[in-house]
C-alpha cells in the first residue's frame, strides 16, 4: 500500500442502505493526496448513526433509490382519485411503453443501456420499502437538491463493479464469502494499490455484501466529488431532480481518483 501523506484529508462516506437498520453499512475513506485509507466500516446502523456520520463526511453516496418514476406518481394520484389517464383518442394509455415509464424512472432506462439490464423497479419491488427510508433519511439530512448540490448522491455498486470489469457475479447474499474474497482482493485492492484497508475492515467486506458494497458507495461517491462520472444528459435533468439519478462513475474512474480533485 502507498504511504498516506500528512495532508488534510477529505472524506466521502458510502451507505448501504436496507430496510432495516440491522443489514445497513456505511464505510469513511479519509482521502490524502498520495493514497486513501478506510477509516472505518460500521454494521448496523439506524437513521440517527447514519445522520452523525454523514456530518463527518464531505460527501455521500447512498445505495438506494431517491424517488420514484414521475410517470408512476402522476399515475397513482390519479387512480387514487378515481380518474383513469387516456390518450388523446380515448383509448386507455396502457401499452408496454407506459408500462415501463410507470416502473422505471429516467436514470434506470441509462442504466439499462450501460449494464444491459434493468435494475430493480422502485414502483413495483420491494427495493420500494428501501426508498421509503431512503426519502425520511434525507428529508432527516435536509437534502433537496437529488443531483449532489447537498453533498449527497444516489449510487448502485453493481453498476460501478460492471463498468469497472471487475467480476461480481453471485457476490451477494450469505455463503458467497470466497466470491466477495475474490472481488475485493484480486477485482478491486489490485486496481487500487493507493486504498488501505486493515485485515479486520478486509475480513468484515468479505463476510457481509453489505458491508463491500458500503465500500464501493464510498468509492463512487469519490468518483463524484473528482468530476470522474458521466454528465446527465439535459434531457433527464427535470426527471432526475424529481426522482434521483444514480451517479454512472467512468470507466476508467479508479486511475484518477487520487490524482484528480
Amino acid at each position: 500500500m502507498a504511504d498516506v501523506a500528512t495532508d488534510q484529508p477529505t472524506r466521502t462516506l458510502g451507505i448501504d442502505l436496507a430496510s432495516q437498520p440491522r443489514q445497513t453499512a456505511a464505510c469513511c475513506i479519509a482521502w490524502h493526496d498520495n493514497g486513501a485509507v478506510v477509516e472505518r466500516i460500521k454494521a448496523g446502523l439506524d437513521d440517527e448513526a447514519l445522520g452523525g456520520l454523514v456530518a463527518q463526511a464531505d460527501l455521500t453516496g447512498i445505495d438506494a433509490p431517491f424517488g420514484w418514476p414521475v410517470s408512476f406518481v402522476a399515475w397513482l394520484v390519479q387512480s387514487h382519485g378515481g380518474e383513469v389517464a387516456e390518450h388523446a383518442g380515448g383509448a386507455p394509455d396502457w401499452d408496454a411503453d407506459h408500462l415501463r415509464r410507470l416502473r422505471y424512472r429516467a436514470t434506470d432506462r441509462v442504466v439499462r443501456e450501460r449494464m444491459g439490464r434493468w435494475p430493480l423497479s422502485v414502483a413495483i419491488d420491494l427495493i420500494s420499502i428501501v426508498a421509503m427510508r431512503c426519502t425520511g433519511l434525507l428529508q432527516q439530512l435536509g437534502v433537496r437538491d437529488k443531483l449532489g448540490g447537498d453533498g449527497v448522491v444516489e449510487v448502485y455498486p453493481a453498476l460501478a463493479l460492471r463498468l469497472w470489469g471487475i467480476p461480481a457475479a453471485g457476490y451477494k447474499g450469505s455463503g458467497n464469502d470466497e466470491v466477495r474474497a475474490r472481488l475485493l482482493r484480486q477485482g478491486l485492492l489490485d486496481r487500487c494499490p493507493w486504498l488501505a484497508m486493515t485485515d479486520a475492515q478486509m475480513a468484515l467486506c468479505i463476510r457481509s455484501d453489505h458491508a463491500l458494497d458500503a465500500l464501493l458507495a464510498s468509492l463512487v461517491a469519490r468518483c463524484f466529488a473528482v468530476g470522474a462520472v458521466e454528465p446527465i444528459a439535459e434531457r433527464n435533468r427535470e426527471a432526475a431532480q424529481r426522482e434521483g439519478w444514480i451517479v454512472i462513475p467512468a470507466r476508467d474512474a479508479l486511475s484518477f481518483l487520487i490524482s484528480r480533485g
